[in-house]
């Protein structure tokens, strides 16, 4: 058995990966359409929990997916 600060390093990892992603991902968005003009701190923001939100689902997929195949 994997012991479990392997567990946690492992899901860090992904998770941090996953944010990444979704940060690179979310570039080819034009947000700029979407804000108002002089809004660039909530436009930023906003890009920021759309990061974080998108890479916690995906790295919560992929955790469990790992878990359900029984992978380790």
């Amino acid at each position: 058995m994997i012991d479990l600060r392997y567990i946690f390093y492992i899901k860090v990892a992904i998770r941090i990966v996953c944010f990444i992603a979704a940060f690179y991902c979310l570039q080819a968005l034009e947000f700029e359409k979407l804000i108002k003009q002089g809004r660039v701190f909530q436009a930023q923001l906003l890009y920021i929990m759309f990061s974080c939100s998108l890479g916690y689902l995906t790295s919560e997929f992929i955790i469990s997916m790992i878990f359900q195949l029984n992978i380790w």
